[in-house]
Formats: structure tokens, sequence, C-alpha cells
């Protein structure tokens, strides 16, 4: 009785500062799934301390051994304990990814069946509000049953010495939660742009986040949580010779740690805010015009500044050595416009409720012109969200262009025997750009068009025909590449051979 009122209590001051959370968790936080959660979490534990019991020594020269001119002289438990600090470690990110997201986006699809979400939409309380007790209501119990887990890491962390006397954060443990939240915003988003399949969009998630982090967490699993042999993994680390714009952000394990959660911060942020505003607005692009101007350019900063204008050598005879700038360039930046392109076109109805009205809006403002660049025209497909982004996508690719081009220019300035911007490998990289820039604008102008259609799902059609553009040339060069390779002199991507 006495837990139970205090869980009412509890309840009640989470009601007053978010209702939202308060609902969730009363509908989650009953007595039956608390056992349940507590049993599995128990269960759990205790299955992988049977499974490393199992592998201490009966005998010599067996794992964890102690032995002392071949002869054994114990066990070492310290090395025991932490495997399983080390495995436990590794287990709680993907179970809080995998299950965390199939329940966030089961969740709010059911919500939209219901017509609960639209309920949601209409009270008082803030999207911001509503998605925060998405975020920490939803998976309580989940969170609960890591709660649980987190003695036996304690315990395990300070027998193997990973654990510090100090205050520091652990690297591990933040950029584990950072690589949750960046799942968990994904999760709230993926249902509000149409996707109700929970396993399809935990699948989606997991390939395309859960690699990021765990490449991260190799890194640091031996580096952060073992005290032993940080500063020898650090020396030998390929993170050791990282600038970014001549910061040594690979100097030390919390700057590179730093550096990473900064890198990764910055597009939660805008997946934080798109689902925010699709939340408020289901029929909205998913962000505006003037945030894809900011995130095309912070892309191209953080970029280049891995890159020193001669910091990538040239071959005269075969271009570019490091392919993973070409990579970029033509393969990554690419699918990252064309993820632009999506993002900004607003739905079928706003583009024809736009074009239906604008001329009876600004009659009056075309009699009077200011200007190209200050008419109403302009500055409407420039910033309003239900315009075109036709205009907008433009000013984008220029963007990239205005980064990228003084870059190779100076680059070609500074490197030991190129003579002029025109000569070698750079004026292929030059016109391969703008031959991928020019592509994208003109898959733009066919979005756009297929999106006027009348149509049964006119983005289906739109996105169909980019794909098509973006498979058949290159599918027709590689059928046709042997009878006559110089065709290939008409794809964008320049000295194709360094694939």
């Amino acid at each position: 009785m006495a837990a139970t009122t205090w869980i009412s209590t509890a309840l009640n001051r989470i009601g007053n500062w978010n209702p939202q959370l308060a609902r969730e968790l009363q509908g989650r936080l009953k007595p039956r799934g608390i056992i349940l959660v507590s049993g599995i979490s128990f269960l759990c534990q205790f299955s992988l301390l049977m499974t490393f019991w199992a592998n201490l020594p009966m005998a010599e020269n067996q794992a964890y051994s102690l032995t002392v001119d071949g002869q054994w002289q114990g066990t070492d438990w310290p090395s025991w304990w932490g495997d399983i600090f080390q495995a436990l470690n590794l287990i709680w990110p993907i179970a809080l990814v995998l299950i965390g997201v199939y329940m966030l986006i089961s969740d709010l699809a059911a919500e939209e069946s219901r017509g609960t979400l639209n309920f949601l939409r209409l009270t008082p309380q803030s999207s911001q509000k509503i998605l925060v007790g998405k975020l920490l209501g939803v998976p309580s119990l989940l969170y609960l049953g890591m709660l649980l887990a987190l003695p036996l890491g304690i315990f395990g962390g300070y027998f193997w010495g990973a654990i510090p006397d100090s205050l520091r954060p652990d690297p591990h443990f933040c950029l584990s939660v950072l690589s949750v939240l960046i799942c968990y915003c994904l999760a709230l988003l993926l249902p509000l742009l149409g996707l109700t399949q929970a396993w399809l969009g935990c699948f989606l998630v997991s390939i395309v986040v859960v690699p990021i982090f765990l490449s991260w967490n190799e890194f640091l699993m031996g580096l952060a949580l073992n005290p032993r042999n940080s500063a020898v993994l650090l020396t030998q680390s390929f993170f050791q010779n990282w600038r970014w714009f001549q910061i040594p952000v690979g100097i030390n394990l919390e700057v590179t740690v730093g550096f990473f959660l900064v890198s990764a911060a910055i597009p939660t942020w805008w997946i934080w805010k798109a689902a925010n505003r699709r939340f408020r607005n289901p029929t909205a692009a998913i962000i505006n015009k003037g945030q894809s101007y900011l995130m095309v350019l912070t892309l191209q900063i953080w970029v280049m500044g891995f890159i020193k204008p001669n910091s990538f050598s040239i071959d005269i005879r075969y271009g570019l050595t490091g392919n993973w700038l070409t990579f970029y360039l033509f393969v990554v930046l690419p699918g990252c416009c064309l993820i632009l392109l999506a993002a900004l076109s607003p739905s079928h109805q706003a583009l024809q409720d736009w074009a239906r009205f604008y001329h009876k809006t600004h009659d009056k403002t075309r009699r009077n012109p200011r200007g190209f660049w200050n008419s109403v025209l302009v500055q409407d497909l420039l910033w309003n969200d239900k315009s075109p982004p036709l205009l907008a996508i433009a000013l984008n690719l220029g963007i990239i262009a205005v980064c990228w081009i003084p870059w190779f220019v100076l680059s070609a300035l500074s490197t030991p025997g190129v003579t002029a911007v025109t000569s070698g490998p750079i004026l292929k990289l030059i016109l391969g750009l703008c031959l991928t820039l020019g592509f994208l604008l003109i898959a733009a102008v066919v979005a756009q068009f297929l999106l006027f259609i009348k149509a049964r799902k006119p983005s289906a059609w739109a996105a169909g025909s980019v794909i098509l553009m973006i498979a058949v040339p290159p599918g027709i060069l590689g059928l046709t590449s042997l009878q006559d390779p110089g065709l290939w002199l008409f794809d964008r991507i320049p000295d194709y051979r360094g694939f």
C-alpha cells in the first residue's frame, strides 16, 4: 500500500511537469508488467553470469588462469569481471536501440490508427513535451530492466578497475546514450512520415545508425574502458593524427570523444526539430527551407575541416589517390541531396493550393516588380515551405559548389607539379562535381513536375522516376562498356577506375 501511494504521488508530480509522460507511465507501470520485466532482467543477468562461470578454469591452461612458469596459480578474477563488464556495455545499447525503437514506432502507429494522436495535437501541451513524454514513457519498462542490471555492471567494472575514482564521465557511456537518443528521435520521426510497420522501422534505423556507433564503441571498448592500456591504444589509434581545421581532435581521449559527441549531437538536433515540425503539422515538409541551407553548409564545413587544400596527393596519370573523398562527393553527397529534396517537398495538396492561390494573392505585387531577388515570387520560392522547392534545391547545390570548387582550386595551386587549375585531375574533379550538381537539379525538376500530376500517389511516381534516372544510365553503360568504354566519359563520376 505504501509503495502504491508513493508511485501515485510521484506520477502526480510528473503530471504537473509533463502530462503526457504521466499518461504513458500510468499505462505501463502496472504491478504485472514490473514483475515480468524484473524477472526477465534478473534471468538475463543470471544467464550471462552462468555463461562466463562455465569458462572458469577447471584445469591448467584454460581461460582466466593465472600461471607462473607453466604452473596454475589461481583464477584471474579481474579479467573475468572485465569480460562481464564489457559484455554488458555491448548488450545494453543494442537492446535499448532494437527494443526501444520497435516500441516507439508501434506505439505511435497505434495512436495514429486509433485517432488519439490528433487528439494530442489539440491539447495545450507543446509538441516537444508530448514527444519527450513518448521518449521517456513508452520504453519505461525497458529502462527499468536496464536499471536493474546496473548493479552488476558497476560491480564488474569496480573489480576490473574500469570505474575511475574521479567523476570524469565515461566516454563509452556518453556515446552509447547519444546513439540511443539518435535512434529514438528517428523512431519518433518515421511514424510521422507514414511508416507504420515497427519491424521495418527498427530494421532501417538499425542498419543505418547501429553500425556507426558500434564502430565508435569498438574503438572505445579497449581505449576508454580499460585503464591499463588506454594510453598505449590512444598512441596507436587511427584518431591520433586527426585534425579538423588544424585543431588536433585526436590529441587525447576527452577531445576525441567530445568531437564525436558534438558531431553526433548536431544531426540529432535536426532530427528532433523535424519530428516536432511534423508532429504539429502532418502535411508540412519535414524541414523548412532556411534550415536546409544551414544543414548543407554545416555538412560541407564539417567534411572540409578534415581536408587541407594540399592534403590529398595528386597523380597526373591516375588522378586523386584516396577515393574516400571521391566517394563522398559523388555517392554520399548526391544521396544526401536526394534525401533533402524529399524532405523539402510539401504535400501534393499544399503544392496545388500554392499554385492555385498564388496568382490571386500577389496580383498587385507582380505589377510593381522590385527586382528579381526581391520579387515576391523568388522570396516565396526561397523561404515559403508550401512553394515548390526547386529554387531552394538550386541554392543548396550552389552552396555546395561555392564550398568545394575554391577548395579544389587552392589544392591545384598548392600541389607540386600542377601548374594550372585546368591540368590534371583537378579539372576532372571540378567538371565531375558540376555534372553531378546539374544531374541533381534535373532530378529535382522531374520530381517536382511529377508531384503536380493528377495521380493516386504522385510522390511514389516522383521517387520511382528519380531512382530510374540514377540506376538506368550506369546499368546501360555497364552493359556496353566492353564494346565502347568511351561512353563512360559521359558519366558524372571522374576516373571511375578508382572504385
